[in-house]
């Protein structure tokens, strides 16, 4: 054989093998959710009930179960976001894969070193949803489940109506769940219910008093992980397609949803 020849031999399998690493690279990246985690620092929650989210969500991913739950799963990829009125949503911690009680580790003390990044504004969980499901667009890998989480303690008063954006959100095939504490207003999961979420496999629980917020997500988090597959779309469904209605009736175009297969 020339040495031609053996030069085009060797680089056709070396570019076999590249292709075959990135095929598996990309398998291995598979998860079975992505979550985003949504925390309210509206203008309703003082330091004190935000001291008790944030340290309760990083408490929640230290705990034994919900490290056993991640493993069980073989890994998931989280991500955590502040929301308050119009405009006024920020992701606190990028997509992370967690797959092990390391990793575990140093996800929930980033979440405590995080800042508050709100404060004194109202509460827009209709703009919260949105930025949330944008967050989707950022995921470096494919995952079976995608799940927003969100948790708050009042109902929206600012921007568009929650179940407009939630319908939007369900179409391009994510779940919504909730948390709601009720130390303001007891109806909060009945209209969490109602207004907020939906999807496949979707649910509300409720925490009485900011005190109760830890257990409570971690409760929430480990049915979240440890759910089923859920089936997704698998076509785009282009934001330029989804229309809401106003509350006269008119047409307006979407908050720039986008939606992920």
């Amino acid at each position: 054989m020339s040495c031609g020849r053996l030069s085009i031999y060797f680089y056709l399998i070396a570019a076999f093998l590249v292709l075959f690493c990135q095929a598996a690279t990309a398998e291995n990246q598979r998860c079975a959710l992505a979550l985003v985690l949504a925390v309210d620092v509206s203008g309703s929650i003082d330091s004190d009930e935000y001291d008790l989210q944030m340290s309760g969500l990083a408490e929640a991913f230290r705990s034994e179960d919900i490290a056993n739950a991640i493993e069980t799963v073989g890994g998931i990829y989280v991500t955590v976001m502040h929301w308050s009125g119009n405009g006024q949503q920020f992701q606190i911690v990028p997509w992370t894969r967690l797959t092990n009680r390391a990793g575990l580790q140093v996800f929930a003390a980033e979440i405590e070193s995080r800042s508050r990044a709100y404060d004194h504004y109202a509460t827009a969980i209709g703009e919260a949803l949105g930025f949330a499901n944008r967050l989707f667009q950022k995921l470096p890998a494919r995952c079976r489940r995608r799940v927003i989480d969100i948790s708050g303690d009042g109902r929206s008063n600012e921007g568009w109506s929650p179940h407009l954006i939630r319908d939007a959100v369900i179409l391009g095939g994510a779940t919504i769940n909730g948390l709601a504490i009720l130390a303001n207003d007891p109806e909060l999961k009945s209209y969490f219910k109602k207004h907020v979420i939906g999807g496949n496999g979707s649910f509300v629980m409720s925490a009485d008093r900011f005190a109760d917020y830890p257990d409570a997500v971690r409760r929430k988090l480990l049915r979240e992980i440890s759910s089923g597959p859920v089936a997704i779309n698998d076509k785009y469904r282009k934001s330029s397609e989804w229309r809401a209605e106003l509350p006269d009736g008119s047409p307006k175009a979407n908050p720039g949803l986008v939606f992920i297969p």
